[in-house]
């Protein structure tokens, strides 16, 4: 009897030490959080009746890093790039399902780098200098003015940093850029980026399209949506679309009693009259 109960003492013992070593690696979040251990793919295809749940490098079944293919395959948010926070993806600490302190706040939800916009809410960009955030906007990577000419229009150039109409790509109108556009002669001109306080990029929707190419095929990034407007299908991006924040068609601009100062994160963000002498200064999100 000995023998059985002093082995049953040490895997106990053992796995302890494995969920201590991990814990270590993220502040407790996980666990914390009841995310189901692993030590490969098989545990969490077992545990979650499928094999789109994959272990993550931490020892956790759809924790940051792990592999994915949609919003079902992980705890937090699946990037562009296949990885659970990985490019792209969203981070939101006032989500009750996050582990409050340990994802955005602390940026161990991404694999990356964490870029706030307001509030605790934020994206997940590649590692690297605040350059990569061209990357998380999910701009087109360009080698010469070929491949944005190809992907978009003729007049779209590659920029610097390597990115069709980012800053410091030649235009000739705003269209021809991701951000706005600087006149430095009567037709010539340079991207700018668009500053804190400026407008949402330009989307694909927002050049024309190809003659014979369907409208539903400029639609390439996860974050658009194809939404009907005036008869045609516009990819839009109902995270920050004013006239389709969160869903097509639900346009803030239609919210009576406030004050609609812009769609952020998929949510009308508006300000409240509260009385005679003037308006909350406090945003508050419907």
């Amino acid at each position: 009897m000995v023998g059985p109960r002093l082995l049953i003492l040490l895997l106990n013992l053992l796995c302890l030490a494995s969920v201590r070593s991990v814990v270590a690696q993220n502040g407790g979040g996980p666990v914390a959080a009841g995310l189901l251990a692993c030590s490969d793919d098989a545990t969490c295809a077992a545990f979650y009746y499928g094999a789109k749940v994959h272990c993550a490098p931490d020892g956790y079944c759809g924790d940051a890093g792990a592999a994915c293919s949609g919003p079902g395959s992980c705890y937090g948010f699946c990037g562009q790039d296949g990885i659970c926070g990985g490019v792209g993806a969203q981070c939101n600490t006032n989500d009750p399902n996050d582990y409050a302190g340990y994802k955005c706040f602390e940026s161990n939800t991404c694999t990356g780098t964490f870029t706030k916009d307001i509030t605790l809410t934020g994206i997940c960009e590649p590692s690297g200098p605040s350059g990569s955030s061209a990357a998380a906007a999910g701009l087109t990577a360009c080698s010469s003015d070929a491949t944005c000419v190809t992907a978009f229009q003729a007049g779209v150039y590659c920029a610097p940093d390597g990115y069709c109409g980012d800053t410091g790509a030649a235009c000739s109108a705003d269209v021809d850029c991701w951000g706005t556009f600087v006149k430095d002669s009567p037709q010539r001109g340079v991207c700018a980026s668009l500053g804190p306080t400026g407008s949402q990029r330009k989307r694909r929707s927002d050049l024309p399209p190809s003659w014979g190419v369907p409208d539903d095929a400029h639609c390439a990034r996860l974050s658009e949506t194809a939404c009907r407007e005036n008869g045609r299908s516009v990819c839009t991006d109902l995270k920050s679309d004013f006239m389709n924040c969160g869903a097509c068609g639900n346009d803030c601009g239609e919210i009576e009693g406030a004050a609609v100062i812009g769609c952020i994160r998929g949510q009308c963000v508006v300000v409240l009259k509260v009385n005679r002498i003037g308006e909350r200064t406090r945003k508050l999100v419907v």
